[in-house]
């Protein structure tokens, strides 16, 4: 369902994300009811407004721009994270599975490698699991912060050119391994 909305006549133009947020508000009323209170109503248009998260209104030329687009939000989202976090906390953990925030970032780029070149294409990667050591995620050592932040930005290059060169409804090809 697409909604479409013009600014009338004395009727400002409202932010797309206060628009969704209106017509979200609007289908839960028609299903449950007014909201119980003006301020909750409030409050929360107030943190979605603030959210920059890539909004289905906003046209696009295809639906892999669409699955492109998020995946560009996901990862810019996790390299800020990570580029504030103090040299100290990129190795440790703070989670009872241990892992720690240096490893999910090579984690990422090795996903987007097994699901995109492997796994869907087809291609030698050679090692897919180099992530991975033990059954846990694993960052050597001497791997630093601007390296595996180079190879998710190049794994994103190769992510984008396999995308943009399939259509969302072919069938992948799995790699051996």
């Amino acid at each position: 369902m697409f909604i479409h909305h013009r600014a009338s006549a004395g009727r400002p133009q409202l932010p797309r994300s206060v628009l969704w947020l209106e017509i979200a508000r609007a289908r839960a009323t028609a299903v449950a009811g007014p909201a119980p209170s003006v301020l909750s109503q409030r409050c929360c248009r107030l943190v979605l407004v603030s959210l920059s998260f890539p909004e289905p209104a906003i046209p696009v030329s295809s639906r892999a721009e669409v699955f492109l687009g998020y995946l560009d939000y996901f990862r810019s989202r996790l390299v800020s994270k990570l580029e504030a976090l103090p040299a100290g906390e990129l190795r440790r953990s703070r989670l009872p599975s241990g892992w720690t925030p240096i490893e999910l970032l090579k984690h990422v780029a090795y996903d987007e490698l097994r699901w995109l070149e492997w796994r869907f294409e087809g291609r030698c990667v050679g090692d897919p699991w180099a992530d991975d050591r033990d059954g846990r995620w694993y960052v050597a050592g001497d791997e630093t912060l601007q390296e595996l932040l180079a190879a998710l930005h190049a794994q994103a290059a190769r992510s984008r050119a396999v995308v943009k060169s399939h259509d969302l409804a072919d069938v992948g090809l799995p790699g051996e391994g």
